[in-house]
Formats: C-alpha cells, structure tokens, sequence
C-alpha cells in the first residue's frame, strides 16, 4: 500500500479501537454504578444476589475480550497492531500529512500544530522539515509500555476467559485489570490525535440517564 493508501486505512481503523475503548469505559461505569446499589441494599443482595451473579459473569466476559481485542498479539485490527505498523513505516506520519489533513482556521492554530505534532518525538530531517516524521523508536517504545502494563490481563484472559489452561490460571483482581485498562488511555489518546487532528478529552461518555432509578420502585 501506498503512504496515502496506508494513511487512510489508519484513520478508521483508530476509530474503531476509539469505539472499542469507549463501550469499555462505559460497561465500567455501568457496572459500578449497578454494583452499588447491590453493595448498599442487603435486602436486595439477599433476594437478587443471582442477578448480581449473573451480571458480574457477562460483564466479566464481555469487557476481558473488547480489552483482549486491542492487545491481542495476533495480526488483527486491535491497538497493538495498528502501533506496530506504524513503527514499520513511520514516514507515513509525517509533518506534512499533519499539516495536509489540519488546515488553519486561524494563525494561532500554527503553533498548536507544531506543537501538536512534536508530542510524539520525531526524526527530523534537515534538507526538508515537512519530511519529519514519527520516531519508530518512540512507536517501540509505547509498544513495550503497553506489553508491561497489560501483561498480568491478559494472561488472566488468556487462560481463563478466551481459552482453558492445564496448569493452574492467573488470578487478578478488578483493581489490577482496570489498571491496565487506564494504561491504554494517555497512549491511544496521543495516537488518535496525530491521526484525527482531533482530541478527546475523555473516553467515558457523559451519563444521560440514572442507572439507580430502576431499582426505586416494585
């Protein structure tokens, strides 16, 4: 594929993992605000705790594998990949193509750009500065960040959700696995940006509804 060919297949792309990493973030919320209400009504625990159950399992396996999906090791469209295929052509991220797909609206958006652009370090190239483009090295790098901080998930996942193991499973609390979750974020967020010339300020979506009214009324 071409450099533009690439390009434009790596903008949907990080939009998909956006999706994916939003629904994640979502499901969480969702959870622990149903959790709460099983937390502080024993009555409720007591009559329902099935339920509680029940939910805890299907939230358990649907937010593992969407969190498998982006750091699986196999070659498909997870974040992972997409990181790794940068770093084989990291010209494709180039100062120009920023500045080709980021047109100023205003003269103070320049060094927004510049500055934008300069968040991810980057091989600068003498002869021609809008020929700088993203450091492989740096791609690498944020690559092994994401291997350290998710490894004990997906083990966990690995073994226990996705496939069964003789030896005995990994174990892995809530607190571990969100962690790794969270250590997804500041890194998709830098690379979405460089793709989309847009940011995103947080992947929770704003709650619209009460997740507690239901449980209000027989």
């Amino acid at each position: 594929m071409s450099d533009d060919e690439l390009f434009a297949d790596w903008v949907p792309w990080i939009g998909r993992v956006e999706n994916e990493l939003t629904t994640i973030a979502w499901n969480r919320r969702m959870f622990r605000d149903v959790s709460r209400v099983f937390k502080y009504n024993a009555h409720l625990r007591e009559v329902g705790g099935f339920v509680y159950e029940w939910m805890l399992l299907n939230y358990t396996a649907g937010v593992t594998m969407a969190f498998r999906r982006e750091v699986d090791k196999a070659g498909h469209m997870g974040f992972v990949h997409l990181l790794e295929e940068i770093a084989k052509r990291p010209q494709v991220l180039s100062r120009q193509r920023q500045h080709d797909h980021w047109p100023l609206r205003s003269p103070f958006e320049d060094a927004r750009r510049r500055e934008s652009f300069e968040v991810i370090p980057f091989i600068a190239l003498a002869d021609d500065p809008m020929k700088d483009h993203i450091d492989p090295a740096a791609v690498q790098a944020d690559i092994a960040t994401v291997r350290a901080e998710t490894k004990l998930a997906q083990e966990y996942v690995e073994q226990i959700i996705a496939h069964r193991v003789r030896r005995e499973p990994e174990t892995i609390t809530f607190e571990q696995f969100n962690a790794a979750i969270d250590a997804l974020t500041p890194i998709f967020m830098k690379y979405y940006a460089r793709l989309t010339s847009s940011t995103l300020i947080q992947l929770e979506p704003v709650r619209q509804f009460n997740a507690h009214l239901p449980f209000t009324f027989p």
